[in-house]
């Protein structure tokens, strides 16, 4: 949509947009639920001829450039990670379609051979000698690194995939395997100079099988012609070749009033895309400024609304709270090196470095176990907000912390006392929101006799809960609506807007 219609977006402003779909995992599937899902790192998009293709990259706060857009995601779904990353080319070069083409089958080269028994350095020699074989000018930009070993953990260390690497490939081991080419330059000097760097990356997960490797994130694309995009017109006039028509018969037509912007619309060929033959070319410079100006208007509403946000005027989560004056509040029975849940200040006391650290209910996301592992994930604001909220790039919010516990009595007390005080908590602030909304009513004026009515009719949103039939009936100052289970809805006359 951001290509399709222009939108001058930041690269930070893509990414926290991105990051905002986990905490709405029924949106992707309606069988998910949010602690399930979470996301490894903050989403990294780059483009622009800046490129930095290590996982520990951080977001540009410039506008996103439609030229090489490189997009890389982690995902963590009950606990086990995964990472996927594409390129997505906005009017590549031939150039650049062939360096892209040759890197795809450098990965499909490295995917074969990694099987059960071979060394991790030999498949990597082979990826690196498919390139000075073929292309020597581009050993030097292809990535030291081809990925790692992923699971509970996001990035295992000790399966590193690179030439140096000894270790034994077994089955069921999973890898997310990365390839790529970094700051490559075009030969021809581009239009748009940011075009000229460019680089390319290629990321999925792969899992180890007794006979072959199965690729888990083969389901986004990835050959050429799935991540690519021409939108510019401006050399399709030219290329058209020219057809001589036919000798025809000459046939008289009524005379009709031909139009100046018709005349105009054809005197210089046919149009493309972009073009407006009858628009004066100083003004392009005036839209081009205007558009400017917009985008540069938007990005500060947005830092300005995720900056309100932080100061708690929206999401209860954000605002400032204050479970405890000091640390002589504490409950008594809260031991020093224990997780403890105050019901009473609703608030989770988490054991950090020898101290309880207090953490009101709402800061909390969401809580899960794994094993012997409880891991809670906090709620911290959008990269502008963290940013603009104070201290600038200086602020470090904690995403999460992770507690081995090997009382399992313990460890599922703890988890089932966290989701019962925050579904608690929640439901108040959701109960308090919608009420926040609400407006007096006048009541409704009962009509005697036969009233216009109309049955077997569904309301929305559903009254119990479910889908439930009823019946609506006219009265003097609006109308009732009335489920088979004696449920009632009053609707007033004023407050419809439309009837149909």
């Amino acid at each position: 949509v951001i290509i399709d219609e222009g939108k001058s977006v930041l690269h930070s402003q893509v990414a926290d947009e991105i990051e905002e779909v986990f905490t709405n995992a029924e949106k992707i599937k309606p069988e998910l639920k949010n602690e399930m899902l979470d996301s490894c790192y903050i989403p990294i998009i780059q483009s622009g001829g800046k490129y930095d293709l290590k996982l520990s990259a951080t977001n540009q706060e410039d506008p996103l450039h439609f030229g090489t857009i490189i997009c890389a995601l982690g995902a963590r779904f009950k606990g086990y990670c995964s990472n996927v990353a594409r390129t997505i080319f906005i009017d590549p070069k031939k150039e650049v379609e062939i360096n892209y083409k040759f890197l795809l089958e450098v990965y499909n080269t490295i995917i074969k051979n990694l099987k059960v028994g071979a060394k991790i350095s030999s498949v990597i020699d082979k990826g690196t000698a498919l390139i000075n074989e073929k292309r020597p000018d581009l050993a030097g930009n292809f990535l030291k690194s081809c990925g790692y070993g992923i699971g509970i953990e996001f990035q295992e260390p000790y399966l590193t995939l690179s030439s140096k690497n000894a270790r034994i490939i077994k089955s069921g081991m999973i890898f997310n395997l990365l390839v790529g080419f970094q700051n490559l330059e075009l030969k021809e000097e581009p239009k748009d100079a940011k075009n000229k760097v460019y680089s390319m990356l290629l990321s999925d997960t792969v899992l180890i099988g007794d006979t072959d490797a199965e690729t888990l994130t083969k389901g986004v694309a990835k050959t050429f012609s799935e991540v690519s995009y021409f939108i510019s017109e401006e050399d399709e006039a030219p290329q058209q070749k020219e057809v001589k028509p036919e000798p025809t018969k000459k046939v008289k037509l009524p005379d009709a009033p031909e139009s100046k912007r018709s005349k105009a619309a054809f005197a210089d060929g046919p149009r493309v895309r972009g073009q407006n033959p009858t628009k004066p070319k100083g003004n392009e410079d005036k839209l081009k400024k205007h558009q400017e100006e917009l985008a540069e208007r938007i990005t500060q509403q947005r830092m300005e609304q995720d900056f309100s946000k932080t100061k708690g005027t929206g999401d209860p989560s954000s605002r400032e709270v204050n479970s405890y004056t000091d640390t002589s509040r504490y409950p008594s029975e809260a031991a020093r090196n224990k997780i403890h849940v105050d019901i009473k200040a609703e608030a989770v006391l988490l054991p950090i470095y020898g101290n309880l650290v207090p953490f009101y209910i709402t800061t909390i996301k969401n809580v899960s176990k794994n094993d012997d592992y409880l891991r809670i994930n906090f709620v911290t604001p959008t990269q502008i907000a963290a940013q603009t909220q104070g201290g600038g790039k200086e602020v470090v919010y904690v995403k999460e912390v992770t507690y081995r516990i090997q009382d399992q009595r313990s460890l599922t007390n703890s988890l089932r006392l966290i989701k019962e005080l925050r579904k608690r908590v929640t439901e108040r602030e959701t109960e308090l929101k919608d009420k926040r909304d609400l407006v007096s009513q006048e009541r409704l004026i009962i009509s005697k006799g036969r009233n216009p009515r109309l049955s077997e009719l569904f309301i929305r949103p559903n009254v119990a809960g479910h889908r439930t039939s009823g019946t609506l009936e006219a009265h003097t100052n609006g109308m009732r609506f009335t489920t088979t289970k004696s449920s009632q809805v009053d609707i007033m006359y004023k407050n419809i807007k439309h009837a149909f």
